[in-house]
């Protein structure tokens, strides 16, 4: 899978990307044996999450947020020019989203 911020070629199913979410990731505030399904998000704008069959719901969660990484790292500056096109953050408890199921097949291996 190319870098996480999209790819070329053909898109994967929801489905799919959700079933690799399930193997791969844990989601804060779930269960670690028996999460609950989480929902695929494509774009976020103001408060708005707009999962990728179209629904759109309010972001209530947004006190989750945090840097921790340290600031004007080039790598994580120039992945973050990149996604910001798309969303600029997505709450992880019961929702999901490509760039992070690839990023847990980067990290374990699959």
């Amino acid at each position: 899978e190319a870098g996480l911020g999209g790819g070329g070629g053909e898109r994967e199913s929801t489905a799919s990307v959700l079933q690799k979410d399930a193997r791969r990731l844990w989601h804060p505030y779930t269960s670690a044996t028996r999460p609950v399904p989480c929902l695929a998000v494509s774009r976020a704008a103001g408060v708005t999450l707009t999962l990728e069959g179209g629904e759109q719901l309010v972001d209530g969660m947004s006190s989750w947020w945090c840097a921790v990484h340290g600031y004007a790292v080039p790598e994580l500056d120039a992945a973050a020019v990149d996604q910001i096109g798309s969303m600029s953050h997505v709450m992880f408890g019961g929702l999901t989203h490509r760039p992070a199921v690839r990023l847990g097949g980067a990290l374990v291996g699959g």
